[in-house]
């Protein structure tokens, strides 16, 4: 583990100025609960919840602007000393190169992967666009990548010999999955009633970013209706910042009579409740770093019905899988979960082709 290089006469810097929510919140959460990283220090964005922070923490908070994140930049190069280590917990490198032993975790596909980025609002590209700038020209600082699935180690290598720096950097790139909380809370969530009523079919805990692929997953859905099958399917996307997205889901289910329902953004604890009501997790994201969800799935005893993608294999061995690009597909993984049939196209021979042909002149 990266923290027990870290001897007692340097310090651990934790450096996660740009993590607050999401998955990254959630790993970062684990993280500074865990022993080693009571003796870090902490520097951390002012809207991260602090209930899991030592009261002895040494802490930094920084407020999330531009501005103060490159002081931040500015501060670390005073602070670092030859013999500590900056684990650097939110994607980007350090702008400038310290003195210390680097460490770079990196969970965000979209900075070393060429993904299009075409349904994304232009304020988010921009900001893409700039992290991957980021990355390409400051990574040379870095002694050593840090990922969670042999996946991402893939992409990351990809990126690393398309900047043709891996030879002349060096730095080592290591697969350490972690995820401190999931043992204690599938103790809990196994140990409840788990042979309690299922009023849920389907839930997919996800934002709404293109990538999440809620656009393909509601259109099985309007197949289903259209062939007489209405499972239900609980989300959980914010209602301010994927409106539009949410707003096009009402559409549908108004028009097909969808059982679709909307628990909007909820804090991580009262997800397992969600879980606890559903015969399955569907996943159909397309790129993923990581999968939290999945992970909680599998330790919950939860089936998994998910894309037939290398992120979902590094992690969990599913119930069923589907094309995540095809509606069509991700259905037919719904009928088979559900046990409703799945109707085969016949085929006619010559004669019978041909007395369909005329019979309709």
């Amino acid at each position: 583990m990266i923290l027990s290089m870290v001897s007692n006469s340097s310090t651990l810097y934790i450096q996660a100025d740009n993590v607050h929510n999401g998955g990254g919140g959630l790993l970062l959460s684990s993280l500074i609960q865990s022993n080693l990283a009571s003796y870090a220090y902490l520097i951390l964005d002012s809207r991260m919840p602090l209930n899991a922070v030592s009261p002895n923490q040494c802490l930094k908070i920084v407020p999330p602007s531009i501005i103060s994140r490159l002081l931040v930049q500015f501060w670390l190069i005073t602070k670092l000393k030859p013999d500590d280590t900056l684990l650097c917990f939110g994607n980007l490198p350090p702008l400038f190169k310290p003195k210390c032993k680097v460490v770079l975790f990196i969970q965000n596909r979209y900075i070393i992967s060429d993904m299009p980025l075409n349904n994304f609002s232009l304020r988010v590209r921009l900001r893409i666009y700039v992290e991957r700038l980021w990355f390409n020209i400051r990574c040379k600082a870095v002694h050593e990548f840090v990922v969670q699935t042999p996946s991402m180690k893939i992409a990351l290598v990809g990126r690393l010999s398309r900047l043709k720096l891996d030879a002349a950097n060096k730095a080592v790139v290591r697969v350490l999955p972690f995820y401190g909380q999931i043992a204690n809370n599938a103790t809990k969530f196994i140990s409840s009633d788990m042979g309690g009523v299922k009023t849920l079919d389907f839930i997919y805990p996800a934002s709404g970013e293109p990538h999440k692929n809620h656009r393909n997953l509601i259109d099985a859905f309007i197949l289903l209706a259209e062939q007489g099958y209405y499972p239900s399917l609980a989300l959980t996307l914010d209602e301010v910042n994927y409106f539009t997205l949410l707003e096009s889901i009402w559409l549908a289910k108004e028009k097909y009579n969808l059982k679709i329902s909307n628990v909007g953004f909820l804090p991580h604890s009262q997800m397992f409740d969600f879980y606890r009501k559903s015969r399955y997790l569907i996943y159909p994201s397309l790129y993923e770093s990581f999968g939290i969800p999945l992970l909680e799935a599998k330790q919950f005893g939860l089936p998994i019905i998910a894309g037939e993608l290398d992120y979902v294999r590094d992690s969990v061995d599913p119930f069923d899988v589907f094309n995540p690009n095809s509606p069509i597909s991700i259905a037919r993984a719904i009928k088979r979960s559900l046990d409703l049939p799945n109707e085969l196209a016949g085929v006619l021979d010559a004669d019978q082709f041909l007395s369909q042909i005329t019979s309709s002149i």
